[in-house]
């Protein structure tokens, strides 16, 4: 089940998206009507996600990274809506943002970075 996330709420929403999923897995896709489905980066972990108005525009930015040298910044301009779901058991959620050209924007978030303890990986959350 997805709900819509009202526009006056997408800065905190985000910002608490952004804390709560901070180093999970992701993945981003966009779903254009000319180009069709096309996956933007898959394995890329969140750094966060922000929503500013400037200037009578709006603009939602996806940041996300392996590491220092590799990062991608997404941005959607113009978001008209926003919706969220979450599969409780496993702890996935899906954003979708859409555009005022009806383009789509899916960022997946689905893993949390394991923690390197010597050289053995532990999750972060405990199953």
């Amino acid at each position: 089940m997805s709900i819509e996330i009202p526009k006056q709420k997408w800065r905190q929403f985000f910002q608490d998206v952004s804390k709560r999923r901070f180093a999970w897995e992701t993945k981003i896709e966009v779903d254009a009507k000319i180009e069709g489905l096309r996956v933007l980066s898959n394995g890329l972990y969140l750094n966060g996600v922000a929503y500013e108005e400037r200037s009578g525009t709006s603009e939602i930015e996806i940041s996300v990274s392996k590491n220092k040298k590799h990062h991608q910044l997404h941005s959607v301009t113009d978001p008209v809506r926003v919706e969220y779901s979450s599969d409780d058991k496993y702890h996935d959620s899906w954003i979708e943002i859409s555009d005022s050209d009806g383009t789509r924007t899916i960022l997946r978030i689905f893993n949390p970075m394991p923690i390197m303890v010597g050289d053995a990986a532990y999750d972060t959350i405990p199953t």
